[in-house]
């Protein structure tokens, strides 16, 4: 047959270029990169393992700041509990100071009886008035000095725990600046690495469009080809 469209499309075939043709996609579909390098065989690409060591290298870096945030956050917990203890300690022994200081006629009461008993000891025991004296004088020393050791005690114990409230929130505060540190490097990691994966993928697309190109071109001269020889 020799139609105007025979001849038409003959003469084309013989001045066939493959540059001058452009295939449009009207619908693209998921890019496989991992397909793309094993069909096309680009595992040894120089820009593709460049990207990979960078993609590779951001990976390292998104697992060890998790792993640093993870300990960050579990120390953290475990100096907040710390706190509370030490902090309803430190209530406890706030409130037996303030109870003590607050009852101080029942002290009183208390070293009076103790120094009456001591007498009516004495005095059966002993007709001295020198030595039932100077038995007094030690029991009330004795009371005393034990009310102030009990005193003394409480005090130290509420300066140990105000001290560790202190400590501890020192660590604390170090932590929460760690914490925020880590979370921003994870951050800038996780969207570096994005950045790398669509560059990665950029380059599979373009890679295997061109590949698909040039398939089609032959494939179109070919198949003018073929018509014209027909």
């Amino acid at each position: 047959m020799n139609r105007p469209l025979g001849r038409n499309v003959s003469k084309a075939a013989q001045h066939y270029d493959a540059e001058t043709i452009t295939f449009i996609a009207t619908k693209t579909d998921d890019i496989s990169c991992a397909e793309t390098i094993d069909q096309l065989g680009l595992a040894g690409d120089p820009d593709l393992q460049e990207l990979e060591e960078r993609y590779d290298l951001y990976q390292v870096e998104i697992h060890l700041s998790k792993a640093k945030q993870t300990d960050i956050r579990e120390t953290r917990e475990e100096i907040i509990q710390q706190l509370q203890a030490t902090q309803e300690y430190l209530d406890e022994q706030k409130q037996h100071l303030t109870k003590f200081l607050q009852q101080p006629q029942k002290r009183k009461g208390a070293n009076q009886a103790l120094q009456s008993s001591a007498a009516k000891r004495l005095k059966v025991e002993t007709a001295s008035t020198t030595y039932v004296k100077s038995e007094l004088d030690a029991v009330n020393s004795q009371s005393t000095f034990a009310v102030s050791d009990d005193l003394k005690v409480t005090q130290e114990k509420i300066t140990k725990a105000e001290e560790a409230l202190a400590v501890g929130q020192m660590r604390l505060d170090f932590l929460d600046v760690q914490d925020r540190e880590v979370t921003q490097a994870l951050l800038v990691a996780r969207a570096e690495n994005s950045e790398v994966d669509k560059e990665k993928r950029t380059f599979c697309s373009v890679t295997r469009s061109e590949h698909s190109c040039a398939l089609l071109q032959e494939g179109f001269k070919r198949g003018l080809m073929d018509f014209h020889l027909n």
